[in-house]
Order: C-alpha cells, then sequence, then structure tokens
C-alpha cells in the first residue's frame, strides 16, 4: 500500500504532464480527487493547494478550448505553470508555507490575466457543434 505523501507526489506528476498537453480538464479530475484525499487526511496545505488549483484549470480549460490561441501564448503559459507547479510540490513536501503562497498566487495572477486578456481581445474559435444552420440553408449549401 503507498503511504499519502507517494500518493500526492504521483498524481502531481500526473497534473504537471497533463497540463504539458493543455489537458485541463483531467487536471481538474486529478485536484478534484486530491482534494478529497486532502481533506479525508485532514491535510490543510493540501486543502487549500488543491481547491486553488480547481479553480484555476475551471478557468483556464474553458480559455483553452474554446479561444485561438498562438501556440507562442499556449506554450508560454504552460511552461510557467508547470515550472511553478515543480516549485509547489517541493515546497509543500517541506512544509514551506510562504514559498506555498507565493507559487499559487503567481499561478493564479497568471492564469486570471490570460482569461481576463482573452475574454476582452481573444477570438472565439468555432467549433462545429456551435454552428446550427437551419435545414433551409443547409440544403442551399449542400449544391
Amino acid at each position: 500500500m503507498k503511504d499519502y505523501q507517494t500518493v500526492i507526489e504521483e498524481n502531481f506528476l500526473t497534473l504537471r504532464e497533463m497540463v504539458e498537453v493543455y489537458n485541463f480538464k483531467a487536471a481538474f479530475t486529478i485536484v478534484s480527487d486530491l482534494t478529497k484525499i486532502c481533506t479525508l487526511f485532514d491535510d490543510e496545505d493540501g486543502i487549500i493547494i488543491m481547491e486553488v488549483l480547481e479553480g484555476i484549470f475551471t478557468q483556464v480549460g474553458p480559455i483553452f478550448e474554446k479561444y485561438e490561441l498562438s501556440d507562442n501564448l499556449k506554450n508560454e503559459y504552460t511552461s510557467i505553470a508547470v515550472v511553478e507547479l515543480n516549485k509547489l510540490i517541493e515546497n509543500y513536501k517541506s512544509n514551506n508555507q510562504i514559498e506555498i503562497y507565493k507559487n499559487l498566487r503567481y499561478i493564479r495572477s497568471i492564469s486570471t490575466k490570460l482569461q481576463i486578456d482573452q475574454l476582452r481581445t481573444g477570438t472565439r474559435s468555432i467549433q462545429q457543434d456551435q454552428i446550427k444552420l437551419p435545414e433551409v440553408m443547409s440544403h442551399l449549401l449542400s449544391r
């Protein structure tokens, strides 16, 4: 049987991998599960970390899905997020609450800036399921 710390660390590695490939739904699921585990073990630092990350992934995921982000912007965001996640797990393991706060603050800050910037000036991508042509129009277009 794995111990608590091993479960947290292994899931954090998987979480980082999901962020690297822009899979924020999976990242959200992982931190949601970790929130429950931290709650069961009465780990207050773990709970706050996972709660903040849940909020981040619920905001960033739709931005990556619904907006046309440049590859540079995606790569820049995820590389910064991954660096901070790496620091976060190390600070969590060493119980360095001040640095945990700084990591969470920075990830939260860049995520909110990304979201607000895209909501203000970003171009929404058009997905097939968003386009609903009336039956009459679809016949005209098929000719």
